[in-house]
């Protein structure tokens, strides 16, 4: 679904190439190509454990998303660097930033949600920012991003379901790709269940669910970055 809506973004006259950047390292800029459009997805943050004597993990809140262009030159190399979970993504040329999107914020406790990244500082031309949604408190649902330019609803990522007194972890906050990670379940008389790694780029990870034993949390989704010319 995603995909569809980025070529939407990016179509025009002249743009004929497109490149998907999964890993850091460098792209050089093509003769005869002077403008790029960009999209850097931020890493989506980490959820929160769950344990015994406390409540279900919360979930980590998505990565920012920029969509913009870059003025370049010919055999520019931009230095790409692709952000794991909770970290910036960002293009440089010689040690210059010229697009940057923030990380997603890990869960920092239990029963508490990952709170939605800083808005990105203005680099590229033209860019608009898709701020990252919040993370699920304990058993609770992820936010929606927070931008009201946000082209298109998400479905947010559920909390695990509770048991008796014990809370299940929180919903990691969905990104432009898609849903974050589920939240653990829980379990009052026995071992619960972990927080789901995010598996779309930039996504939050779901809090551990409350159990007799401590849970972890799941994995944000990595950053990547998107080029048309």
């Amino acid at each position: 679904m995603p995909e569809t809506k980025l070529s939407t973004i990016a179509g025009g006259s002249g743009i004929n190439n497109f490149i998907q950047i999964t890993s850091t390292g460098s792209f050089t800029v093509p003769s005869g190509v002077y403008t790029l459009r960009i999209l850097l997805q931020g890493g989506g943050g980490n959820g929160a454990s769950g344990g015994a004597s406390a409540n279900g993990g919360g979930g980590g809140s998505s990565g920012n998303t920029i969509i913009g262009n870059v003025i370049v030159n010919p055999g520019d190399v931009i230095t790409c660097t692709v952000g794991a979970a909770s970290s910036q993504t960002k293009l440089e040329i010689d040690g210059r930033i010229i697009a940057l999107a923030y990380g997603g914020i890990t869960a920092s406790g239990t029963d508490t949600g990952g709170v939605a990244p800083a808005e990105n500082p203005p680099t590229a031309i033209g860019a608009f920012t898709i701020r990252g949604g919040t993370g699920g408190d304990g058993s609770s649902a992820a936010s929606n991003p927070t931008s009201s330019t946000y082209p298109f609803p998400l479905v947010a990522a559920a909390g695990g379901a509770d048991s008796g007194s014990d809370t299940g972890g929180g919903g990691g906050a969905s990104s432009y790709f898609g849903i974050g990670g589920v939240g653990g379940a829980a379990n009052d008389s026995g071992s619960a269940e972990n927080g789901f790694s995010a598996v779309k780029f930039g996504a939050g990870g779901g809090g551990g669910g409350q159990g007799n034993t401590s849970t972890t949390g799941g994995a944000g989704g990595a950053g990547v970055v998107q080029l048309w010319y």
